[in-house]
């Protein structure tokens, strides 16, 4: 008896396995004498909701099944052997499909169909019942589910962090420090002990590098070189406190997202590690895997980038950070109104509808002399954050930020109340040239301006 054929006894015995097998059978991943069967049994269930008789299908089929009285013991065991057996024979199928279209040049339409049977799969998993241990679901969703930035102003306001598999996103000008806050998040997450991969497409890995050891060794940019010892001590010391892993990779700009999922496939498999964060420096260089996707429709590619990174990160049960650029508006919005909102980001608001969290940052000579910068939520699925503006204190030689201090609390949430003296004194200068400007614009009738003249010549006549 061939496996087909006992594989196929256990499933008409076995309504909870036909269930979650029926998604990815296909009559024509079994042999001839089996495809028969196959659709007849899936013909019927899909009619009739229930699975046919084994002398149904004989009569049908002219094949005859044996019943199989233990399938729910085995349950497991089916579920893998057929989903192990459509993914093969899916595969072939897809490798057969690709020799033709390699014949006639159409390169693009061979990687997906491949991918799709490689990742052939059962959904074995019926979701969440929600009457359920629902304190174990709250005690799970805490632990593992969310993710903390290591701000506690910023956790607070997101109530205890970013979501697991969610895309989360800072924007802000260039030069504002987007690839120090991702540098920052994934230094937090070092020191919770947690394993990071940071994939940078704009600076090459010794740079981005350079960087994260201005903050592990508290020393600006300059001291690096002329310290190196000290900041390789620093760095083994930091490593060995962490316990985590700390990788960092290069890719040029325009890489696909399929090439990003691969890498992180790899690195897991070599490195026998889960990965808890992926930083990604930044999502406006990545393309998507569509190559029909015109790269110059920004809107459009910053879309079908989003979703499909959000799929990778779901799919691999990463937490996520990424950047991306403000537009032309958002100085503009910053310097006239001291905000920004959704409109200001490059690109349009596709991905904000994708991404689970949005934080803008701001800075200027004022806040720069405070040891500050400004983070404003432009969108939280965690929480209902959206429009809370928050201090983050940095340190202008390391670039490390941190929760701002009480003091610098205080003159942030007071600072429109204490203009400087010199804004005072033009304010008052304005008003005065506004109020001498009121007074040359009023008019005067002719009736009031002979009225006074006459007035003038009584008091001089008098006088004399």
């Amino acid at each position: 008896m061939s496996k087909e054929r006992v594989l196929l006894e256990y499933l008409v015995s076995c309504p909870e396995a036909f269930a979650i097998a029926k998604p990815v059978l296909q009559p024509e991943y079994f042999e001839m004498e089996n495809q028969q069967v196959v659709r007849f049994i899936l013909d019927h269930a899909s009619k009739y909701k229930i699975l046919p008789g084994l002398d149904m299908i004989k009569a049908e089929t002219g094949q005859t099944l044996e019943k199989k009285t233990d399938g729910k013991i085995r349950l497991e065991w089916l579920l893998d052997e057929l989903e192990q057996h459509c993914r093969q024979q899916a595969t072939i199928a897809a490798i057969m499909k690709a020799t033709e279209e390699i014949t006639i040049g159409n390169y693009s339409a061979i990687v997906d169909p491949i991918k799709e049977a490689v990742l052939l799969s059962l959904h074995r998993d019926l979701g969440l019942r929600y009457f359920e241990s629902p304190a174990e679901r709250l005690l799970n969703m805490n632990d593992g589910d969310l993710a903390p930035t290591g701000f506690k102003d910023i956790d607070d306001a997101l109530f205890g962090g970013t979501l697991l598999g969610g895309l989360n996103f800072v924007a802000a000008n260039s030069g504002v420090g987007k690839s120090f806050w991702l540098l920052n998040i994934a230094m937090n997450a070092l020191e919770r002990g947690k394993n990071v991969v940071y994939i940078t497409l704009e600076l090459f890995e010794n740079f981005s590098a350079k960087r994260m050891d201005q903050m592990v060794s508290d020393m600006g940019a300059k001291e690096i070189m002329q310290n190196i010892d000290k900041v390789g001590e620093s760095v083994v010391n930091f490593g060995k406190r962490s316990g985590g892993e700390f990788y960092l990779k290069y890719f040029k700009p325009q890489t696909r997202v399929s090439v990003i999922e691969a890498y992180l496939h790899e690195l897991e498999l070599r490195t026998e590690k889960k990965f808890d964060l992926v930083i990604l420096d930044y999502l406006d260089l990545i393309m998507p895997n569509d190559q029909r996707v015109n790269i110059n429709d920004t809107f459009t590619k910053d879309k079908f980038v989003a979703e499909e990174l959000r799929g990778v990160m779901g799919d691999g049960e990463y937490h996520c950070w990424t950047a991306s650029q403000l537009g032309r508006e958002g100085i503009k919005s910053f310097k006239e109104h001291g905000e920004h909102s959704q409109a200001d980001i490059a690109g349009g608001i596709s991905k904000i509808n994708t991404a689970d969290t949005v934080i803008s940052l701001a800075t200027n000579n004022t806040l720069e002399e405070q040891g500050l910068i400004r983070a404003q939520f432009l969108k939280t699925r965690t929480s209902s954050g959206v429009g809370k503006v928050l201090p983050i204190g940095v340190d202008i030689v390391t670039r490390r930020m941190s929760d701002a201090s009480q003091v610098q609390k205080d003159w942030f949430y007071n600072k429109d109340k204490r203009k400087p003296r010199q804004n005072r004194r033009n304010d008052i200068i304005s008003s005065r040239r506004a109020d001498k400007t009121i007074e040359s614009t009023k008019t005067v009738s002719a009736s009031d301006r002979l009225k006074d003249l006459r007035e003038r010549f009584k008091n001089e006549t008098s006088t004399t």
